[in-house]
């Protein structure tokens, strides 16, 4: 009797063992196929996750709604007297909104760059347009800023029309690229005249033709991206606006005031203005550039090399 308990015992285990491994596999394999249903599922929510997040970066980078833009547009009532201070409050100020700058000798853009810092971050949104005739710094300035799919880069230069004949100007430009100093580079007292007896200095430099444009209504026209023109052109129809382009920095060398006998006044009216004073005439073109932008209704705070103007705006006591 007890054998056959103890047979029937075996028997039952030797039946139970396959059935417990294929009830195992059963479940296991329906445990897989409930993860891969819960991976399915997972993805279009992960997808349009981060749709949403795209499509709010757009949104970021597109025309902001009107308060915020109306807020961005408010003109400055304060500005630091030191021009550095000033220059990081102005630009971080605008950093975070779509604010638009023109750029009249962007160099590498980095080097002698008051713009960069603040310009090339990762929460910046700025808009630009950077102008640069020279091929060795024009390529570098161009990849550094490849990634802000707004800017627009113009390789060129802007002159006066006694300059810019035929759309090209003889460039004085060093003979072997990125060697020598920014001296040697041609990067002062680079363009000249034509017809002047003063050339290019032979032992580094050889003449060369490069673009030029004779307007800030040509450059901005022809070479501007659509979202800065956008931008530009929503700006100037705000009634409570006078200007309709945040920043207008230029570095030329010496030409400087040149430049900004170029803005005409009724198309182009930046908030701001930076420029460099160390190299104009101190009798004529330092106080002339001065008295001009002071009529135009801006506020100056001037360093020693460069003179920051923005338009300020003082509250009334008044006012609510």
């Amino acid at each position: 009797m007890e054998r056959r308990r103890t047979g029937a015992l075996r028997h039952n285990l030797k039946t139970m063992r396959p059935m417990k491994i294929h009830a195992f596999s059963k479940a296991a394999t329906a445990l897989l196929l409930l993860l891969v249903v819960v991976m399915l599922l997972r993805i279009p929510l992960n997808y349009e996750h981060s749709k949403s997040d795209f499509q709010s970066g757009c949104e970021d980078r597109s025309l902001a709604p009107d308060h915020a833009l109306n807020a961005r547009l408010q003109p400055f009532e304060t500005m630091p007297e030191n021009v550095g201070d000033a220059l990081s409050a102005i630009l971080k100020k605008r950093s975070n909104s779509r604010a638009t700058f023109v750029q009249i000798g962007a160099n590498n853009g980095v080097m002698f760059d008051p713009l960069y810092p603040h310009i090339k971050t990762k929460k910046s949104a700025w808009i630009g347009l950077q102008v640069e005739p020279q091929p060795v710094l024009f390529s570098s300035l161009a990849v550094l800023h490849a990634d802000a799919p707004d800017w627009a880069f113009y390789h060129g230069a802007l002159v006066s029309p006694k300059l810019c004949i035929n759309g090209t100007l003889p460039f004085c430009e060093t003979k072997t690229p990125g060697e020598g100093t920014w001296l040697t580079q041609g990067q002062l007292n680079s363009v000249f005249e034509r017809d002047s007896t003063i050339g290019c200095n032979p032992r580094f430099m050889h003449t060369k033709l490069r673009p030029c444009v004779t307007s800030f209504d040509q450059l901005i026209g022809n070479h501007a991206s659509p979202v800065f023109l956008k931008h530009a052109l929503h700006k100037s129809k705000l009634s409570n606006s006078r200007f309709n382009i945040d920043f207008l920095q230029i570095d030329v060398e010496g030409k400087d005031y040149e430049v900004l006998k170029m803005i005409n006044w009724d198309t182009l009216y930046p908030q701001c203005i930076h420029y460099e004073h160390s190299h104009l005439d101190k009798l004529t073109d330092e106080p002339s550039a001065r008295q001009d932008l002071e009529e135009k209704g801006y506020t100056l705070v001037k360093g020693e090399y460069d003179v920051l103007a923005c338009l300020i705006v003082t509250k009334s006591k008044n006012a609510t």
